[in-house]
């Protein structure tokens, strides 16, 4: 059976497909959704993709990147921008690569190199899942 109609997360919980490996974020991810959800214009923004799996322990994968998805367009370059700025106070670096109404990617040289996506996604279909990396 399809997950068309169920619901999530399943009644009762569930376990996830994690091999139990001990795969988490780096040390730098951490630090960086940190910031982002500490700014006000992160307001409304979710992690998403591989760095919202390893944060809810569903995947072990580990993940070069960060995406951090919102509904409305103008919040996207509202959070870069308060992002751009809070990121060059604690020293990093941040080269802008794409930057558009709907999406932007940023280089992030901190701790380490790490790929931010800042985009626009259709609204969640469920609400948002707390996670020690923030809100999935």
């Amino acid at each position: 059976m399809g997950t068309i109609g169920r619901e999530w997360p399943p009644a009762g919980g569930m376990t996830p497909p994690y091999s139990g490996r001990d795969t988490t974020l780096s040390e730098f991810q951490p630090e960086v959704t940190t910031l982002f959800f500490e700014l006000p214009s992160s307001h409304g923004f979710v992690l998403a993709g591989g760095g919202a799996l390893i944060a809810q322990r569903l995947s072990d994968r580990p993940t070069r990147d960060l995406d951090f998805f919102a509904s409305e367009t103008a919040a996207v370059s509202r959070a870069r921008t308060a992002f751009e700025h809070a990121a060059a106070v604690r020293g990093w670096h941040v080269e802008c690569v794409h930057d558009g109404t709907t999406f932007c990617r940023l280089l992030v040289q901190g701790a380490e190199p790490l790929i931010v996506d800042i985009a626009l996604d259709s609204k969640p279909e469920y609400p948002h899942v707390p996670s020690p990396a923030g809100p999935t």
